[in-house]
């Protein structure tokens, strides 16, 4: 009798664990099936990558090797000098040494950073000035198409033009834009100045103009606004024919937006070929962050694995952001840190995907977590064993 009652509840039990995979099964098949039917639509989004109007097509020309922010420097040697204004708009994010006294010649770092963003902007115009040489040396070899090899050259030549106009580096000799090379040489020619008007205004003026040349060549918003409200060192009366009239103040301002758009068109085409990549691969990505959501879900309704599976999760969202190359969405000053860079599959991922690495590993080093990821013991009745229904035995005679 004890055997069949044992049977009879294993084969109950056994009818009753089949019908309730049934509707896992159903919701997994249906759920498949809908990212099946949705994932054709995702097409569209790869035949046009460039975005509405092609507002992902990015800059024609991205200016590379722009040098580092050469500001937190010049604040930690000369912010002490300048006036308080200056320090809370422009040193806000920098340690302030003692004051320190302002030289008369710039310093080697303001140099350094001067001659390097030149080259910045000239790299664009030499690897154009190649791309005509050799055109023009096969339309002269008789080498290919002469109206292709014409077409060529107008071609870079309107994608030039723009360049050179939009950053005034028509003029000059320095081959930096005109803002710039107007604001160095002004600073420069302000701080060998020793006579009665330059002690007048002391050291702090100096110290000022030195900040905010710095702020200038970083593309420093408050830039402009700061020069304005603050002592400057005299200039002289003469005319520069490439930098006119234009006072300090307005030469620092605008060079400081050319250097900020400048060091932007390297962030937004950046963002702009993430865009791209992204509503290329869009439906495959979808589709398979879906399916991993849906195994989500169901281990999420299982008992005991509540840590386990938050660790699980936070192995998955960061191999996504990782396949995915998704940035961190709270950088300062606007910067784009994706979770590695493009092509670089053997690189450490960013420092945010180690973190959620790292928090998965303290989830399943706690207490709980090991012991969810354990066996439980499950105790089984033995074949042919009974447990008594009542404590009552009947009471002997005698």
């Amino acid at each position: 009798m004890a055997i069949a009652n044992a049977t009879d509840g294993a084969i109950v039990s056994a009818t009753k664990a089949s019908a309730s995979r049934w509707p896992s099964l159903i919701e997994s098949l249906l759920a498949i099936a809908a990212v099946a039917a949705l994932l054709p639509s995702f097409e569209r989004l790869a035949a046009s990558d460039l975005g509405r109007d092609g507002r992902f097509a990015g800059a024609a020309i991205a200016i590379g090797g722009l040098p580092p922010r050469v500001l937190p420097g010049l604040c930690a040697s000369y912010g002490a000098s300048a006036e308080p204004i200056v320090r809370d708009r422009l040193c806000r994010h920098s340690s302030v040494s003692s004051a320190g006294t302002v030289p008369a010649i710039l310093p080697q770092s303001l140099v350094n950073t001067y001659a390097e963003i030149g080259r910045a902007f000239q790299r664009p115009l030499t690897e154009a000035e190649r791309r005509r040489s050799d055109l023009r040396l096969q339309q002269r070899e008789g080498l290919g198409d002469l109206l292709a090899l014409d077409g060529a050259i107008e071609s870079i030549d309107a994608e030039i033009e723009p360049y050179v106009e939009r950053y005034a580096l028509g003029s000059g000799e320095t081959g930096q834009p005109r803002p710039v090379a107007c604001a160095f040489e002004k600073v420069s020619t302000s701080l060998a100045r020793n006579d009665a008007s330059a002690l007048e205004r002391g050291e702090s003026a100096k110290a000022n103009a030195l900040l905010l040349l710095g702020g200038a060549l970083d593309g420093h918003g408050a830039t402009a606004s700061v020069a304005a409200a603050v002592l400057l060192p005299a200039q002289s009366r003469s005319t520069d024919r490439n930098c006119g009239t234009l006072s300090l103040a307005d030469t620092l301002g605008g060079a400081a937006s050319i250097m900020g758009e400048a060091r932007e068109t390297r962030l937004h085409a950046a963002k702009d070929e993430a865009m791209r990549e992204l509503l290329r691969t869009a439906g495959w990505q979808w589709a398979g962050w879906m399916i991993v959501g849906l195994a989500l879900l169901k281990l999420s309704r299982r008992r005991g694995v509540a840590l386990t599976g938050v660790a699980l999760a936070l192995v998955v969202w960061a191999l996504a952001a990782w396949v995915g190359r998704v940035p961190w969405p709270l950088g300062a000053d606007r910067a784009f840190e994706p979770a590695r860079q493009a092509g670089a599959v053997l690189e450490l991922p960013a420092p945010y995907v180690l973190g959620l690495v790292g928090a998965a590993a303290l989830a399943l080093s706690h207490p709980y977590g090991l012991r969810s990821v354990r066996p439980r013991a499950r105790k089984r009745l033995r074949p042919g064993s009974a447990t008594p229904a009542s404590s009552w035995r009947p009471a002997s005679d005698g």
